[in-house]
This record gives C-alpha cells, sequence and structure tokens, in this order.
C-alpha cells in the first residue's frame, strides 16, 4: 500500500515554522570564508596567466561563498525567540540516539518483543523534532506475511511541527505457524518541506545527520511453528494503527500519559 496522504499526531498543535530558512552558524561562515579567498586567490592567478579562465573560480566558488554569506546574515538578523526543546527521547525518556535526519531523532521497537502466536503485540516509532521548522517523516515499513497486517509495504508520512515529539504505534498480531523469530525491515527519512532551521534550544548538539534511519526491527513469536494459538486468538480485530503527540513546544510539559495508554492496550 502506498499512502500519499500526511498523518497529523492526534492531538493536533499548530505550531507555526519559527526562525529563518537556512542553517547560518559557524561550520557556515568558515565555509563561505575559505569559499572566498579562494575565489579571491585563483581569480588573481588566473588573472595574469590565462584571463579567459579566469571567470571559473568566480562561479563555483565565489557564487557558493555568497550563498553562504546571505544565509549567515538572515540569520543573523532574524529576531525570533526560539522556543526551548522538550528533547524528550534522549531526556526523559532515556533513549540512546547518536544520529538524526534533518534533526529528527528516531526510535523503533516492538512492545512487547516476545509473544506468543495470536496474542497481540505493538510497533512504536518514536520521533522527535529538534528544528525549529517542521518537518515530513517518510516511514517504510516491510511487513512479513505472518504478522497479518495484510499488505507487504506501508509507507507512511508522518508530520512533525517544530519541537514536536510523538509516537507512532501499529498494532500487530503474529499468525499461528509464523516463525519464531522476525526482523522487521524499517526505513526512515525526514524531509524539510519549509527549510531546515535553526537547532532549538535545549536539543541534543552532539548529533550526526544521516540520511535515513533502517532498522530491522527484532520480535520472537513463542509458539509459532507449532501452531498453538493464544486464548485470545480471533477474539478480537487488531485496533487501527494511532499517531499520537508526546510534547509540543507550547505546553510546559510532556504528555507522559499517552505511553501508559499504550502499555494498557499492548
Amino acid at each position: 500500500m502506498k499512502n500519499t496522504d500526511v498523518i497529523y499526531p492526534e492531538p493536533v498543535h499548530e505550531i507555526p515554522d519559527i526562525g529563518p530558512i537556512h542553517r547560518g552558524g559557524g561550520p557556515v561562515i568558515a565555509a563561505s570564508l575559505l569559499g572566498t579567498l579562494g575565489a579571491v586567490a585563483l581569480c588573481s592567478l588566473l588573472a595574469r596567466s590565462h584571463p579567459v579562465l579566469a571567470w571559473l573560480p568566480a562561479v563555483f566558488l565565489g557564487a557558493p561563498s555568497l550563498w553562504g554569506w546571505w544565509c549567515t546574515w538572515q540569520v543573523w538578523a532574524d529576531k525570533s525567540v526560539l522556543p526551548r526543546s522538550h528533547s524528550l527521547l534522549a531526556g526523559a525518556l532515556g533513549f540512546d540516539i547518536p544520529c538524526a535526519s534533518k534533526r529528527v531523532a528516531v526510535t523503533a521497537f516492538f512492545f512487547p518483543d516476545r509473544v506468543r502466536a495470536g496474542k497481540e503485540t505493538r510497533l512504536l516509532i518514536f520521533l522527535e523534532n529538534y528544528a525549529s521548522r517542521q518537518r515530513i517523516v517518510h516511514v517504510r515499513i516491510l511487513c512479513p506475511p505472518a504478522l497479518g497486517l495484510g499488505e507487504e509495504t506501508k509507507e507512511l508520512h508522518l508530520h512533525l511541527a517544530a519541537g514536536q515529539a510523538a509516537v507512532y504505534e501499529l498494532p500487530v498480531r503474529p499468525c499461528p505457524g509464523a516463525e519464531e523469530i522476525h526482523r522487521v525491515p524499517v526505513v526512515i527519512q525526514a524531509s524539510a518541506p519549509n527549510g531546515h532551521g535553526l537547532r532549538l534550544p535545549g536539543a541534543r548538539r552532539s548529533l550526526y545527520d544521516i540520511r535515513r534511519f533502517r532498522y530491522a526491527v527484532p520480535l520472537t513469536v513463542e509458539g509459532g511453528r507449532t501452531g498453538r494459538e493464544g486464548n485470545d486468538a480471533g477474539a478480537k480485530e487488531i485496533p487501527s494503527p494511532a499517531y499520537r503527540t508526546l510534547a509540543s513546544v507550547d505546553e510546559t510539559d510532556p504528555k507522559l500519559t499517552v505511553l501508559r495508554y499504550c502499555d494498557q492496550n499492548k
């Protein structure tokens, strides 16, 4: 199934994008300065020996440097007051998150990760936006037929406002006769439809920026190969997926009660 609609977490928080579109910190200033000096030096050198080629450094070094200076000026001139990030995933929840995709921190796991065939478990995908502008998180889940989800591939497009943290909850019930151990491939990549923005105060600094996350989420099914079902197999339908807000910059405290709700419905 290919879903092109953007899913918003409940409840929806109308948080506008804040701050300049582009980044302009120390790395941008350093790259712009080196590019400007290199363009001036090469133009001067080529103007003496090969005047016809003197325009090349100006185009290939000078133009990107000019763009970098423009981004730096935008950041300097912007007087927006950035809200403070809750830093929920790496802070209160204590997840070990060394990387981010366009300043979106991600982790995914089954809860519980050990279940009997016919019993229900849930795939939880935690997301948090550490940037001052919105993100669209693209999730691709390769679902083994034995998990009872119907489709081989689920594609999701999840919205995150500036500084928002959320959890996507996908209920799963392994079919009788399923293999004992599964590793469900999950590919997650973030995009910035309205620009990169700035890092929010309070967000983790030491996050390496990567293009996409690739998970092989483990799930152990007990009694799957023998075909023994749980006592409540077939007693009720699998609940619908849910996408819920955990924290927002317009609220003082995160809503950790959402996690208790996930626990009660496992």
